[in-house]
């Protein structure tokens, strides 16, 4: 749990540094969002499934609706017999682009077509064990 929230606070870092460039004044984005899902997958069968939709659907459908900058980190645990998790972070300009974005992906029909084998897995052969989503508003402390 700690190493979740040390990783977390790491990626919302660094997405700030990325996101405000270097003027000699640091002034917040309107209303930035965050979302946050973690993957867990038990398998190497469900790694290569998430990969292949992040690869071939997900990011590029993001990047149609104008959502950059999104990040993908893997952290696996030293035990070999525990679950791998895949952290993946967007950020959107606003909530109603994150309140729109599914939508917009649903009639993509690149973004369907592309990602067809993941968005249509049968139940028993999900592409992941565990899906977990956090939506945070960007923190500015003046």
């Amino acid at each position: 749990m700690k190493l979740r929230f040390v990783l977390l606070s790491v990626l919302l870092l660094t997405m700030f540094i990325m996101a405000v460039p270097f003027t000699g004044r640091c002034l917040p984005p309107e209303k930035e969002y965050y979302e946050i899902r973690v993957y867990e997958l038990a398998n190497k069968d469900q790694e290569t499934k998430l990969d292949t939709y992040f690869k071939d659907a997900l990011l590029p459908g993001l990047h149609r609706l104008g959502i950059s900058k999104i990040g993908v980190f893997k952290h696996r645990e030293n035990d070999s017999a525990s679950m791998s998790k895949v952290f993946l972070l967007i950020p959107y300009k606003s909530l109603q682009q994150f309140e729109t974005s599914a939508k917009k992906l649903e009639d993509d029909k690149a973004y369907q077509s592309a990602g067809a084998e993941y968005l249509n897995a049968p139940f028993d052969n999900p592409p992941y064990q565990r899906l977990q989503k956090t939506l945070s508003r960007a923190l500015w402390l003046s």
